[in-house]
């Protein structure tokens, strides 16, 4: 089953009427067009293709923190997408993860920072996603099916 993941950085452009979206520090959009009604296009262009969207739970949860409402609200939008799935951290995802990790080398950000991120791109692999869609350049691990390090958009 083809799948496509995203990070917190698309998933709030998505959650945008119930989430805070912070200021990106490099502009995400082209002259005239919208980021926002882009994304919404990739997603309906992933759903007739029948290609599910994984939300990694590291990601739900960064959303869930950037609620501006009652968390509930924010579940109920992403539990409205029809081809959105949320995916766990399980012992498969750790074991993949661990993997990654021993491949990040030393000062390459915060520690804890790097273990979310990597968390997101093992899930994406135990999922077969390949690389997440997103805009964070921190990740540039790699996994044993070299899908490690995010794409960027």
């Amino acid at each position: 089953m083809a799948a496509c993941v995203f990070d917190s950085t698309f998933m709030l452009l998505v959650t945008a009427d119930v989430a805070a979206v912070p200021n990106p520090s490099t502009p995400i959009d082209d002259p005239g067009t919208e980021a926002r009604d882009r994304l919404n296009f990739l997603i309906e262009t992933l759903d007739d293709q029948r290609i599910d969207v994984v939300l990694p739970t590291p990601v739900l949860t960064e959303l869930l923190v950037s609620a501006r409402r009652d968390a509930g609200d924010t579940l109920k939008l992403l539990n409205g997408l029809a081809r959105l799935r949320v995916e766990g951290f399980g012992q498969r995802t750790a074991v993949e993860c661990a993997e990654i990790l021993r491949r990040v080398p030393a000062g390459s950000g915060p520690r804890g920072k790097v273990k979310f991120d990597h968390q997101i791109v093992a899930i994406a692999n135990v999922m077969g996603a390949g690389k997440p869609r997103c805009r964070n350049r921190s990740v540039q691990g790699g996994s044993s099916g070299g899908t490690g390090a995010p794409q960027r958009a």
